[in-house]
């Protein structure tokens, strides 16, 4: 019998989909073990095990909740604990955040690093200090501590809207309230009451283009010709927005590219669609244009475009260590002015490390223990970043507060989720992993599309600077309707056994 290439393909996909998961469920139950043994005191136990019992209860009586009428109630108390956060946490970033937001707020003589030579080398870094400038204009310019708890609770809105937009979503993509709800619970323990909107960063801005390239996928089908012209046009806008911001983004058009490849012949291509194409393009081209043209004419900073880092350096950075960012590697390429030798001399360095790990070999068990570290913290390595935030207030009243406990140190400063609220939130990042798995016997052709595009995901990290949980923020929306897509699976592979067995 003949197996067909479009089943071995989907066989590919899940076989390398589900290889790259249980890495990632090994790395971060690796992590949870780890502090709950080591880290986890006494209290902190019992206070998860109220918890836990709380939770059992209400899966137990779940159908007796009235969830619609509390619904509303708990989207109030969500956006009131967010706006605690914000109020409690909002602080200075003495990384990449702190230099954007310094130079956005003309704080110039306060940044710690050259700035032109900063924006000139990272030039993914001007779309949000652009942003972040207009919005300092248009509020009045006010200083940094008010300035900065407004962009948060703008942030607040960018993830509670996404959140929405993911679960609106699935429920038109698969029509299923167990992978819809599923993926909302993963999606408020991970992004919802998690302190993320006080940084002041592209993640965020990365998560919600995420969401809105879900739901364009699922409005797809259901618009007339217009509505699909309209749609185009917004990808057209997400693509380029994508592309200025963050460039491992574009794997979901990649993804799109791939199943269409693979699936050219269900495929109709009308003129209709040609319309779209040029729709797509025209909407690229002109934010695109718009964009060159403010980039060039900004007051904040002058680029030289020859300063630009090439993928090389990053290539390079992400073959050592544990693949994660390195000021070396930074310090060596900035002090080379020449592109063709910057650029040289970072393969050339790749190339070294390559094969100071042994070749093929040593280098694929490199990739293993980056790919278990990429996926490790359900708490998306908050705190891992230089001195990753210092809150504004640091009165004893402010410490004092539920958040401050929750996601900073003793110090004031914020190093790693409290032991125990961390135990929480990586026991349902584990639980999410492995019931990420189950989406391997999901053979919808948008399942297929969520794998590719987690594979595709997964690889520029393995290839490029990473070891980081912190750069799945930007894919999240994809991990959690997966999640939810493996949950609806294995539930239904659940009764199906025990329909053989009864």
């Amino acid at each position: 019998m003949k197996v067909k290439f479009n089943d071995f393909f989907n066989n590919l996909i899940n076989v390398i989909y589900g290889f790259l998961v249980i890495i990632g469920i090994l790395g971060a139950s690796n992590r949870l073990l780890g502090v709950f043994t080591n880290n986890l005191s006494s209290k902190g136990v019992l206070i998860l095990d109220v918890v836990a019992v709380i939770g059992v209860l209400i899966f137990k009586f779940r159908k007796k909740i009235p969830m619609k009428r509390i619904s509303i109630l708990l989207g109030i108390l969500l956006v009131a604990w967010q706006m605690y956060i914000v109020k409690t946490c909002s602080g200075f970033s003495t990384w990449d955040p702190g230099i954007v937001m310094l130079t956005a707020t003309e704080h110039f003589s306060k940044v710690w690093v050259n700035i032109n030579q900063y924006f000139s080398t990272n030039p993914n870094m001007i779309p949000l200090l652009l942003i972040e400038h207009g919005l300092w204009c248009l509020f009045n310019k006010p200083n940094l501590t008010v300035f900065t708890v407004a962009l948060g609770m703008l942030n607040i809105l960018l993830i509670d809207i996404s959140l929405v937009m993911i679960s609106i979503s699935i429920k038109k993509m698969f029509e299923s309230s167990m992978i819809s709800n599923t993926a909302n619970l993963f999606g408020l323990i991970i992004m919802g009451i998690t302190p993320w909107m006080c940084i002041i960063y592209s993640d965020n801005i990365a998560f919600f283009l995420a969401a809105v390239e879900l739901l364009i996928i699922s409005l797809w089908k259901e618009k007339s010709n217009k509505g699909k012209l309209l749609l185009s046009a917004i990808l057209g806008v997400v693509f380029i927005v994508d592309l200025l911001i963050k460039p491992s983004t574009i794997i979901f058009f990649i993804g799109i590219a791939v199943i269409a490849i693979f699936n050219f012949k269900k495929i109709k291509f009308t003129k209709k669609s040609l319309v779209y194409l040029i729709t797509f393009a025209i909407a690229f081209l002109a934010i695109g244009t718009g964009y060159k043209a403010l980039q060039s004419n900004n007051s904040l900073v002058k680029i030289n475009k020859s300063e630009a880092l090439p993928l090389s350096h990053f290539a390079a950075m992400g073959i050592q260590g544990n693949g994660g960012y390195s000021l070396k590697d930074v310090e060596t390429d900035d002090a080379i002015k020449n592109p063709q030798q910057r650029n040289c001399a970072a393969q050339k360095r790749w190339r070294k490390r390559y094969n100071n790990m042994g070749g093929l070999g040593g280098y694929e068990r490199f990739l293993v223990n980056k790919q278990s570290v990429n996926l490790a913290m359900g708490s998306m390595d908050w705190g891992c970043e230089g001195i990753f935030l210092t809150p504004f207030n640091q009165s004893k009243k402010a410490k004092a507060t539920l958040p401050r406990k929750l996601f900073t140190s003793n110090d004031g400063i914020a190093h790693i989720y409290t032991p125990s609220f961390f135990v929480f939130v990586q026991f349902f990042w584990c639980l999410g992993l492995i019931l990420m798995l189950g989406a391997v016997l999901d053979k919808r052709v948008v399942s297929q599309l969520l794998k590719i595009i987690f594979i595709g995901f997964c690889a520029f990290l393995l290839l490029f600077e990473s070891g980081r949980s912190r750069y799945l923020i930007q894919f999240l929306p994809f991990i959690f309707t997966l999640i939810g897509i493996g949950n609806a699976k294995i539930k239904m592979l659940y009764r199906k056994i025990k329909e053989i067995l009864n």
